[in-house]
């Protein structure tokens, strides 16, 4: 275990923050964004569809928007970022990630992204 962050995971971090950030600007400006593969051949719409725009709306406080546009990511935010938060930090400082509580939540977020995936398209929602 180290007691400072690993200089070489910083570096991918901040380099992956870059490419988000252009793709936030892109997406301001030129309006082009990615397309979701299972929706573009099946009219299916994925646990995460929405989720730039979702994203977006959270980024310039437009909680409504956001939660309009995928609601199921709105809805797991209160869970979702802290466990990312704990994943991202234990990830930077080379601890290990397999602990029960880490892993438990993991898995209840994706049963919680399945039932929403399956939910959207059966009821609608």
């Amino acid at each position: 275990m180290r007691n400072r962050p690993n200089p070489r995971k910083i570096r991918v971090l901040v380099i992956l923050l870059l490419v988000g950030l252009a793709y936030y600007v892109e997406t301001q400006t030129l309006g082009i964004t990615l397309l979701c593969p299972l929706y573009t051949f099946t009219g299916l719409r994925c646990p995460a569809c929405g989720l730039t725009r979702a994203c977006v709306g959270m980024l310039k406080g437009q909680w409504v928007q956001a939660a309009t546009v995928n609601w199921g990511l709105t809805l797991s935010l209160p869970v979702l970022l802290p466990w990312l938060l704990v994943l991202l930090v234990r990830w930077l400082f080379d601890r290990p990630l397999n602990i029960k509580s880490i892993r438990v939540t993991g898995w209840v977020l994706l049963a919680w992204f399945i039932v929403w995936g399956l939910a959207r398209n059966i009821i609608g929602v």
